[in-house]
């Protein structure tokens, strides 16, 4: 007797089965659709779910009708488009070969950590940065049901990216003082006291940089053709460039440009004044922060530019700017007085925007002067690092936030005798909406991160 419930609980399992399977492809066909086949093989590619290669909307299909060797049948039109509930997984190959997503190039299936390209993304994830859970999804292959999950890693990658240098050290502060850039550091031409954001004038600011650029494929490492510039920083030594770090991820970094002011200028002409040529350098390695993108994304936002040869200092269009040691001395006031301080701000108005294409900005160099408080937008993004002295933001949402700055350009204050300027903060972030009422810039404290810099400036010299 208890055999026969055995066998009766079979049967009812494999009679509800095949109810249900008639019941799905019946409703497949009531709606003109044949159910999908699976597995079946395209392209010597096997696919166990819906796939949107070769279709030219990018719309996910599947194969209705298959031969005795699961090999898709052409012709006919036996193919239909998969339902948005019809669930997509990522191709799986039968040598273990795959189908890259965005290039539909064979590509290994292999786990995450063994795909250096997808490790990245997946870093960036983990730092915070949601935008990169798309690509990973999209690349998922092979059995999604088993563990560590496998993606299509592209078999195309570059070798020529910004070279590394590794940090000396992830410490943000200590007893060490900070390293001096020269004695004439922060000297400049400038005695405007700025209001509103317009041009600045030749010499005014003579530390400031640009970077020229190509982007790197965040998924095949191709780098791309178009070279453009992206984000700024300032020289602190003859060797050296303070930026912001997120200016350097999956770009091919051509050269830094030092002594600019008119972009489609040269030479650069203003107060009676004729500059000489800029200097276009190269970058002998981007020394980022070992914590960059943790916890939070934009977290440790800083990296050192180590040039491939020295800057040539030149008395009025080339110097370095003051880094801060002793506020109370230098400035006239302590790092948790800043508040309600009136900073500079200057840049092309260079952003990190994801499409390069999409950037605009200035061809002559720009200056504003904004208030450095702490607002509600800045104090909400104060509770995503671990302590809110690594930043300080900057304006009041009258139209005039740093969208006249460049991704990794400074942040300003005058010297307590106000003959130099000393570099407090690097620009990190801001609003979505440039001058809109909730508009502030975060800026990363360079003061918090004095003795990081100091510390890879002597181990990289």
């Amino acid at each position: 007797m208890p055999k026969m419930d055995i066998r009766m609980k079979m049967l009812i399992l494999l009679v509800t089965w095949l109810c249900q399977t008639l019941l799905l492809s019946s409703s497949a066909l009531a709606q003109g659709k044949l159910p999908c086949q699976f597995p079946f093989i395209y392209k010597n590619i096997t696919y166990s779910s819906c796939t949107t290669v070769d279709d030219p909307q990018d719309k996910r299909w599947c194969s209705t009708k298959t031969d005795n060797q699961n090999n898709h049948v052409s012709g006919g039109g036996h193919y239909r488009e998969c339902s948005k509930e019809e669930n997509l997984q990522l191709r799986q190959a039968s040598s273990g070969n795959c189908l890259t997503h965005l290039d539909k190039e064979i590509g290994d299936c292999i786990t995450i950590q063994e795909c250096p390209l997808m490790n990245a993304i997946l870093e960036n994830v983990r730092a915070g940065d949601n935008s990169g859970f798309p690509i990973l999804r999209g690349y998922v292959c092979g059995d999604t049901s088993t563990k560590p999950l496998k993606v299509c890693c592209p078999r195309t990658s570059t070798t020529s990216r910004t070279p590394l240098c590794l940090s000396a050290s992830s410490t943000s502060t200590t007893t060490m003082s900070t390293r001096s850039t020269n004695d004439k550091c922060g000297v400049s031409l400038n005695t405007d006291k700025i209001v509103g954001g317009e041009n600045a004038q030749l010499g005014s600011w003579p530390w400031m940089v640009i970077f020229r650029a190509r982007t790197i494929h965040p998924v095949n490492g191709i780098v791309g053709d178009i070279s453009l510039w992206i984000c700024g920083g300032v020289l602190i030594t003859e060797q050296f460039v303070l930026s912001a770090a997120h200016c350097f991820p999956d770009k091919l970094i051509e050269f830094v440009r030092i002594g600019e002011f008119d972009l489609k200028q040269n030479p650069d002409l203003g107060r009676g004044l004729i500059a000489p040529d800029p200097q276009n350098i190269d970058v002998e390695c981007v020394i980022m922060h070992p914590e960059f993108g943790k916890p939070c994304r934009r977290c440790n936002d800083i990296a050192l530019v180590k040039l491939a040869k020295p800057a040539k200092f030149h008395e009025i269009f080339v110097q370095p700017i003051c880094l801060p040691s002793i506020p109370e001395k230098e400035v006239g006031f302590s790092i948790e007085e800043f508040q309600t301080k009136t900073g500079f701000v200057t840049g092309w108005g260079l952003t990190d925007a994801k499409d390069l294409l999409t950037v605009k900005g200035s061809d002559v160099l720009q200056q504003v002067n904004l208030n450095i408080v702490d607002r509600d937008f800045c104090l909400k993004r104060k509770t995503a690092y671990p302590n809110p002295n690594m930043i300080m933001c900057a304006g009041e949402g009258d139209g005039k936030d740093s969208c006249r700055a460049d991704s990794g350009g400074p942040l300003m204050l005058p010297s307590l005798d106000g003959l130099r300027y000393y570099i407090v903060g690097i620009t990190s972030f801001g609003a979505t909406v440039c001058g809109s009422e909730a508009s502030q810039t975060v800026f990363t404290s360079v003061h918090y991160y004095k003795d990081w810099i100091n510390q890879n400036m002597i181990a990289h010299a």
